[in-house]
């Protein structure tokens, strides 16, 4: 039972009667902390709307409220009558004064799927009842309850909402405070998850929060109460509280512990304090990135993948932070969280309190040494700081987890998010900037300095392009340049103009950058490349490919890129340039499939491969490009007819990508396969190779085309049969003896020329012989 006679009066009020609609109004009002867009929709013609949150993403989605028990009923009513009003969005938030299980919560989920919408979030009961705690308006407006709540909290003085959700990774952690019945203390990193553990800790009725420091209140609280545990958190800030509690316990005979959390570097003060020894001290451990993806998921952010990376990227193992940046996206705040400007704010808000300004110019002069840090008399000389002030720094921050030791006496400032956004602030920032260039020019690792200042350059640095490419010259790292041309354009088309060497390396930033820049230079390097793009990865046609390939359906990227790529192939025919290299870019560019991965945004394990057919519109798209493409091959002599084998072939034969493909689709491929196949016999009637392969292809699409065969191709390079192999190879033997009975009776000289000329066609248009043979 929960010992707190305040809150137990908020949950006794939410299960009596309510008035819906005023419920209504209270949701919209408090859900404000959490989603500051949202206004509430008063009367019956709300179109399933109690409440409109604003995302900057077309018109705003709707919040559902109810006091009912049925919430799954009222649920599904609300977006069935949205979605008859013409509602365009599909996403929903749903508010509710029912106490709800795990189990409902889940059919709530499975419902608004169902429905063809995503559910962001449910607060339940007892999340209202955390956010009605401290809202003493909406208590007595909503509840009729009056008062203030006790000096001994079920819910603690935090600014973040607490809102419920489920307890991921620490299950382990929360035994141990339930068990250990002494004094005891939580240390954990600003992040780690201590509070939301102490919450769920006095939930469960194992205890109850100090937010008074009034003797006279925590003494008579007590004696009503009788609380097992007196939580005090970040309780390196209330030293004199514990003394405080400490006497309170013998004065008046209590038989409470004290449970206090603190950080890592106010370990041993608190545990003097106390006293306290090991097995009462429990050390919060970082939980694991697919624990930190559940915990993110748990908010209701359910996508993008790269969005969810980002978060979990800079919590780093810290689910606190995650459900801090998560609830930031919630309210719009997407751009703050993916600059890392919400994450230097929620660290510097805990840091300027233990070491004041100094923090943030301490921290930015580490940072710019990347992963591989910075010494300490180095930042020390570098800032104009005595070494015994950056060392007491240090030490102060080193407890808020966001400076590790890497060795070689450097010091390394995590996640690189943080260390992106210091760089900015302290060095970049105009005319109150602080001299970076004497750090630079003792970093330890230039290629990680570089990679510093490409990140603080990515979040708005005004960083000079002379010292940036000074660097990056220097430096000389492949991957310093691969994430410069990442940065925009500008970046990308100087670096082609000035290092064209490095077109490999900086080839998939500048794909998505100036594509009509780059493909001139990877058709260059792929002149004379005969590798197999297969198994070639970094061969220049296989990265236009897989660029080509990875535009996403819907999104328009697929046909745009074809379209960039068949321009830049028609302009390298037309100025004579390799035939072979152009007609490969083709196949590219009449390719009908798309195919790109995603790995899972927690440990990576997963690789998800998507793959198949666009969209029939997109399709449509993609063929209309063959006339500009046939075009193009009349106007040149075509040595090597593979390509253009192969991309007939891709329309041909739909089932070859392993996907499902409907009627449709197939009718619609195939019906543009015979489109190519009569253009490219009329186109190539004196190539026996070529008329051989396209009479296979007319066959299989059962189609009437007629195509001239020369009997002799045809006898020396038959039709494979697999069926019936050892039928086919006597018949092709007899066939054989026939025509070598003909030419015996022919000069030699012109049956060898005849011999050399067929296995030349056959070698120039790709066919070969059957397996049989």
């Amino acid at each position: 039972m929960i010992r707190d006679p305040f809150y137990r009066q908020i949950i006794e009020c939410l299960e009596g009667p309510l008035d819906p609609e005023l419920f209504e109004q209270c949701a919209a009002d408090l859900l404000r902390v959490i989603y500051p867009t949202l206004v509430p929709i008063h009367g019956g013609g709300d179109s399933g709307m109690d409440g409109a949150i604003a995302d900057g993403k077309g018109e705003p989605f709707p919040l559902v409220s109810t006091t009912g028990k049925d919430v799954i009923g009222n649920l599904t009513r609300n977006l069935k009558s949205y979605l008859q009003d013409g509602g365009l969005r599909r996403k929903v938030v749903l508010a509710t004064s029912q106490k709800l299980t795990p189990r409902r919560i889940r059919n709530l989920y499975k419902r608004a799927n169902e429905l063809g919408f995503t559910l962001v979030n449910v607060y339940t009961q007892e999340a209202m009842a955390n956010l009605l705690y401290r809202s003493p308006e909406w208590c007595l407006a909503l509840l009729n309850l009056t008062g203030d709540p006790p000096a001994l909290s079920a819910v603690p003085l935090t600014e973040r909402p607490l809102l419920t959700h489920t307890l991921v990774g620490r299950e382990a952690d929360l035994f141990w405070l339930r068990q250990n019945r002494d004094d005891k203390l939580l240390v954990g990193q600003p992040g780690s998850g201590k509070t939301f553990l102490l919450s769920k800790l006095a939930m469960d009725g194992g205890g109850l929060f100090v937010v008074s420091e009034d003797r006279g209140e925590i003494a008579a609280t007590l004696r009503a109460e009788q609380p097992e545990v007196l939580i005090v958190d970040d309780a390196q800030l209330y030293c004199e509280l514990l003394k405080h509690l400490r006497q309170i316990r013998e004065a008046i005979g209590a038989g409470f512990s004290i449970l206090a959390s603190c950080w890592p570097g106010d370990q041993e003060m608190l545990a003097a304090d106390l006293n306290l020894t090991d097995p009462h001290i429990h050390h919060l451990e970082p939980l694991t990135r697919d624990e930190i993806v559940e915990v993110v998921k748990a908010t209701g952010i359910g996508g993008p993948n790269w969005l969810i990376c980002e978060i979990v990227d800079q919590a780093e193992g810290r689910p606190g932070l995650a459900v801090a940046l998560a609830h930031l996206c919630l309210q719009g705040g997407v751009e703050e969280v993916a600059f890392g400007d919400a994450l230097r704010r929620s660290f510097l808000k805990f840091f300027d309190t233990v070491v004041g300004q100094r923090a943030s110019v301490v921290l930015a002069a580490f940072s710019v040494g990347g992963d591989a840090g910075m010494p300490m008399d180095v930042v020390a000389r570098g800032l104009g700081l005595n070494s015994v002030d950056v060392m007491e720094t240090v030490v102060k921050l080193a407890g808020g987890g966001v400076i590790r030791d890497v060795g070689q006496h450097c010091l390394s400032v995590r996640p690189a998010a943080l260390r992106h956004v210091l760089v900015r602030d302290v060095f970049f920032t105009g005319a109150a900037s602080l001299p970076i260039e004497p750090l630079l020019a003792q970093a330890p690792s230039l290629p990680q300095a570089a990679r510093t200042l490409i990140g603080a350059k990515a979040v708005g640095g005004d960083i000079r392009q002379e010292l940036l490419i000074g660097v990056l010259e220097e430096a000389r790292s492949e991957d310093a340049w691969k994430a410069y041309a990442w940065l925009g354009r500008a970046e990308t088309t100087w670096t082609l103009r000035n290092h064209p060497e490095k077109v490999i390396t900086i080839a998939r930033p500048a794909l998505h950058q100036a594509p009509e820049t780059v493909i001139p230079l990877l058709l260059e390097a792929a002149v004379g490349d005969q590798r197999s793009l297969h198994s070639t990865p970094e061969h220049p046609l296989r990265l236009i490919e897989g660029w080509i390939h990875a535009g996403r359906p819907g999104t328009g990227q697929g046909f745009e890129r074809r379209r960039v790529l068949l321009q830049s192939a028609q302009d390298w025919l037309i100025s004579g340039r390799d035939v072979s290299v152009g007609l490969r870019a083709f196949r590219s560019v009449l390719s009908p499939k798309f195919e790109y991965h995603t790995t899972d945004p927690g440990m990576g394990d997963t690789l998800t491969i998507h793959y198949g057919y666009p969209s029939m519109d997109e399709m449509l798209a993609i063929q209309s490009l063959w006339s500009k493409v046939l075009e193009a091959i009349k106007m040149i002599e075509v040595v090597d007819w593979e390509p253009i084998r192969s991309m007939t072939e891709a329309w041909a034969y739909p089932g070859r990508v392993n996907v499902k493909v409907s009627p449709e689709t197939s009718h619609t491929m195939r019906s543009f396969a015979d489109r190519m196949l009569r253009d490219i016999v009329s186109l190539a009637k004196d190539r026996p190779g070529v008329l051989h392969w396209t009479s296979q292809i007319a066959e299989h699409l059962d189609v009437e085309v007629e195509i001239p065969l020369d009997p002799a191709f045809e006898t020396l390079y038959p039709v494979e049969d697999v069926e019936d192999w050892k039928a086919a190879e006597e018949q092709q033997i007899s066939a054989v003896r026939e025509l070598a009975n003909v030419w015996s009776k022919l000069d030699p000289a012109r049956v060898i020329e005849r011999i050399v000329s067929i296995e030349h066609e056959a070698q120039s248009t790709g066919v070969k012989w059957p397996r049989w043979t």
